[in-house]
C-alpha cells in the first residue's frame, strides 16, 4: 500500500480583515480614475490668430484645434462686433480625440466682413450633462467679400419637349462670367430636389468656369437614348463657387412637355399592288407603322398618297411647286443651334449652294396650312418672293 504524502495548507485569513483591504483598493483605483479624466473640451488654439482671405497664399487660412475628452456634440460659432453670430460647426459628433477644423472665412457660401470675431466653441457631452465652452479671438482683414456672378444666365425656350421628333428637343442654357469659378448647372424637381447635371463631365471648347460668355445645349438625355424626366415643372439651377469660396445661386423655371423616347414597329406585312410590273405603271404598297411607346412620333415625308416617279426619293430634292420647311443661321451640332437657328419656308426647293448653312437633314415638305409653315419667319410673306440665297432676318 502506497503511503499518502502530508500537505501543510496556509492559515486562511479572517474575511472581516480581508474585506476592508480590497473595499479600500477599489477606492482609491476610482479616485485615480477621477483624477486622470480629461476635460470634455480642452486645448483650444488658433493658428494664426488673424487672417487676410484674399488668395494671396499668404495668411488665407487659420487652424482652429481641440481636445474632446468624452464623446459629445461639437459646435462652433463666430460671433461678430455686433452680436452676429455665425455658425461654422452645428453639434457635429465627436468622439474623444484631437481635433483641427480649417477656416478661410466663409461660412454658409459667403465670406464674413472684416472684424474681430470671438470663436466659440462648445461641446455638448452626449450623454447628458454640463456643456463645455471655450472661447478665442480671430481677427479677419482684407476678406475677399465680392461674389461671383452668373449675369446674363438665361434658359431658351423655357418649355421643351425631349422626344428626338427633330421640333423643340432642346433648351439653351446662357450666362457669363467676370472671374473664374467652378459652375454647376444642375437640375430640380418643383421640390427642389436632384434630378440630373446639365453640363456634362467631358472637355468643353469653352470651359464653363473660364470668364466670358458661355452657352450650353440641354436635351434631358434624349441624344444619348436616354428617358428624359417625366413630364411637368422644373428648375434649372446655376451655381458657381470662386477660389475665395463665396458661392452664388440662381435658379430659371423649365417645363417638360411631351417627353420620352419614340417607339414604332411595322405591324404586319407590308402590301404590294404587283409583284411583276410593266413598264410606266405605278407600284402602290401599304405599311402600318405602330407607335408601341408612350411619346408622340412625329411623321416626316411626303403625306400618304403622294405620287414619286422613278427619279424621286424622299431623300433627294423635291420637285418644283412643292415647299420645303428648314432651319438656317447656324450649323448643326454647334452648341445652342436649335436656339441660334431660324425656321424657313420655300415654295422651291433651294440651289444648290444657294445657302451652305441650310439644314436640309431637317428639311421636309409643308402643305400651306401646316401650323410649322405658319409660324416660320416668313410667315405673311409671299412665297414666291423668295429666292434662294435669301436668308430672312
Amino acid at each position: 500500500m502506497t503511503p499518502i504524502a502530508a500537505r501543510r495548507l496556509p492559515p486562511r485569513r479572517p474575511l472581516a480583515t480581508a474585506l476592508p483591504a480590497v473595499l479600500a483598493a477599489l477606492t482609491l483605483a476610482g479616485l485615480a480614475a477621477a483624477c486622470a479624466r480629461a476635460p470634455l473640451l480642452a486645448d483650444v488654439t488658433l493658428e494664426p490668430a488673424a487672417i487676410t482671405p484674399n488668395q494671396d497664399g499668404d495668411a488665407d487660412v487659420t487652424r482652429i484645434a481641440y481636445a474632446i475628452g468624452a464623446p459629445a456634440h461639437l459646435t462652433i460659432e463666430l460671433v461678430g462686433s455686433d452680436g452676429t453670430a455665425h455658425r461654422l460647426r452645428d453639434r457635429r459628433p465627436r468622439a474623444p480625440g484631437a481635433f483641427v477644423a480649417e477656416f478661410g472665412g466663409v461660412v454658409d457660401g459667403r465670406m464674413l466682413p472684416d472684424d474681430t470675431y470671438t470663436v466659440r466653441l462648445t461641446a455638448a457631452p452626449r450623454d447628458g450633462g454640463a456643456a463645455a465652452t471655450v472661447t478665442a479671438t480671430l481677427q479677419i482683414a482684407d476678406a475677399d467679400t465680392r461674389l461671383p456672378e452668373l449675369a446674363g444666365f438665361a434658359v431658351q425656350p423655357d418649355a421643351f419637349t425631349p422626344n428626338q421628333d427633330g421640333l423643340g428637343d432642346r433648351v439653351t442654357v446662357t450666362y457669363r462670367l467676370d472671374e473664374p469659378a467652378d459652375v454647376r448647372l444642375t437640375l430640380e424637381d418643383a421640390d427642389g430636389n436632384y434630378v440630373q447635371d446639365i453640363l456634362e463631365d467631358i472637355d468643353y471648347a469653352e470651359p464653363p468656369g473660364e470668364p466670358g460668355v458661355k452657352q450650353y445645349d440641354f436635351d434631358a438625355g434624349v441624344d444619348a437614348d436616354a428617358p428624359p424626366p417625366p413630364d411637368g415643372e422644373y428648375r434649372i439651377v446655376g451655381q458657381a463657387r470662386d477660389r475665395a469660396g463665396n458661392v452664388v445661386r440662381q435658379t430659371l423655371p423649365l417645363t417638360i412637355r411631351d417627353g420620352g423616347q419614340p417607339r414604332a414597329a411595322i405591324v404586319g406585312d407590308v402590301d404590294w399592288s404587283a409583284r411583276i410590273l410593266p413598264l410606266g405603271a405605278t407600284l402602290v404598297f401599304t405599311a402600318t407603322v405602330e407607335n408601341v411607346g408612350d411619346t408622340p412620333i412625329r411623321t416626316r415625308g411626303p403625306e400618304p398618297g403622294f405620287v414619286y416617279d422613278n427619279t424621286q426619293t424622299f431623300n433627294l430634292q423635291l420637285p418644283p411647286g412643292v415647299r420645303v420647311l428648314a432651319r438656317t443661321g447656324g450649323r448643326p451640332g454647334d452648341p445652342g443651334y436649335r436656339a441660334a437657328s431660324r425656321r424657313v419656308v420655300f415654295d422651291d426647293p433651294p440651289g444648290e449652294g444657294a445657302m451652305p448653312d441650310l439644314d436640309l437633314d431637317l428639311a421636309r415638305p409643308v402643305p400651306a396650312d401646316d401650323p410649322l409653315a405658319a409660324g416660320a419667319p416668313l410667315a405673311g410673306r409671299p412665297l414666291a418672293a423668295v429666292t434662294p440665297g435669301a436668308v430672312p432676318a
